[in-house]
């Protein structure tokens, strides 16, 4: 593993505790930006000096900088010799319980801890497929592990619940919390960046440097980072305790909303959300709410539109901030855009669709080999004379 500096998420431990933990390697990436910062101002010494040099001095100067800084860069990027250690030794005897061991801290015989782990990685094979076909099944479940098991350990599982509770998500100040790094705190209001720093109550979800583990590979950008789990109760009762900090924007920004859909004028779903609009410009805002319009220009979105009061082709719409101006000639249309209700997904063709008659070409044979190859050509021209030809020459060339 490396200690990296935080380019995303959350780091796994404090930095202290990661500097004691064994086996880890204490890299800094500022010992990168150092190595790098002599060259830079050689680079702009140079750059000076090449007034009063000849062009063949300059350029000889400027290959030597380049070739330093990419030296520089490369020994910075590469891992260290301890870092390509793979304690694990996949493929070599005994390598299913270093693997245990080494990532997930389960020794031999620790069957009841391998089952957990088994257990919540088919959850999260079920939570995916869900999720696919029907729809989030969980705002709030997660997989509690940065390694998956053994495939050859996923068995007698049958049986395992794959029923979730739905929960809620996080709003979406909460979202960018539990997701962005230190160095993005500039994204979230002030009260809420302070949770960010050092001296926060969650800090620990906050680290300026995490580990990062090669797990067998040979180059940074393929290892795992080991990023801490969020405690989602800890973080939202935080940002309870600073909602009454924000300003009455934020507060907007931080509320759940309907989902509106804009499209350009050209458009055909423009012309049926301002026909839907006039059509409906006489009702009241609770009325409207209730107006659920199937799409009419593209079924395929399976959806539905309600109106609210928009601006008309032309019109001038009003800024959602002071801070924005007026745009003057309108040529967007918009609508509340409603999902249908989840439902279980069907795969299977539309109805009214016709495939085409399947078919083979030689082309479209497989051919891992040249005897392979010979074959298909055989088949395809000579018929079963062709195959009793086929049927000699492999004799002759295999088993003879």
């Amino acid at each position: 593993g490396e200690e990296e500096e935080l380019d995303g998420g959350h780091a796994g431990g404090g930095e202290q505790q990661q500097q004691q933990q064994k086996g880890s390697s204490d890299v800094d990436v500022l010992a990168a930006s150092s190595a790098v910062a002599p060259l830079s101002r050689l680079g702009a010494a140079s750059h000076f000096a090449e007034q009063a040099e000849r062009p063949s001095e300059s350029a000889a100067r400027s290959s030597l900088f380049d070739g330093e800084l990419s030296r520089a860069l490369k020994v910075a990027g590469e891992p260290s010799e301890e870092e390509k250690h793979d304690a694990v030794r996949f493929g070599e005897a005994g390598w299913k319980d270093r693997y245990y061991l080494v990532k997930f801290g389960i020794k031999r015989g620790d069957e009841h801890a391998r089952r957990e782990l088994c257990s919540s990685y088919v959850r999260g094979l079920c939570w995916v497929l869900k999720y696919y076909y029907q729809g989030v099944p969980s705002w709030e479940w997660f997989y509690p592990y940065h390694y998956a098991p053994a495939a050859s350990d996923l068995v007698g599982l049958a049986n395992l619940s794959s029923h979730f509770d739905g929960g809620e998500p996080f709003t979406p100040l909460e979202q960018l919390l539990a997701v962005l790094p230190p160095r993005s705190a500039h994204a979230l209001p002030a009260p809420l960046a302070a949770l960010m720093d050092l001296d926060s109550p969650i800090a620990e979800f906050y680290p300026r440097t995490f580990r990062q583990d090669l797990n067998g590979a040979t180059s940074l950008w393929k290892a795992v980072a080991l990023l801490p789990f969020i405690d989602r109760a800890r973080l939202r009762r935080e940002v309870e305790r600073r909602k009454r900090l924000l300003s009455p924007e934020e507060h907007a920004r931080n509320r759940y909303g309907p989902t509106y859909i804009y499209v350009d004028e050209a458009s055909e779903l423009a012309s049926e959300i301002w026909r839907l609009a006039d059509a409906h410009k006489h009702f009241d805002g609770y009325a409207q709410a209730k107006v659920r319009q199937p799409v009419q220009a593209d079924p395929s979105l399976a959806a539905f539109f309600t109106p609210y009061p928009s601006v008309p082709r032309g019109g001038t719409r009003n800024p959602p901030s002071d801070e924005l101006p007026p745009v003057h000639g309108n040529k967007v249309a918009s609508a509340i855009f409603v999902m249908p209700s989840p439902r279980p997904h069907v795969s299977e063709l539309p109805s009214g669709v016709t495939p085409p008659m399947p078919s083979l070409g030689l082309h479209d044979w497989p051919v891992p080999s040249r005897e392979s190859h010979r074959f298909a050509q055989t088949l395809c021209t000579g018929g079963m004379d062709g195959y009793r030809q086929f049927e000699q020459m492999w004799d002759s060339s295999f088993c003879s």
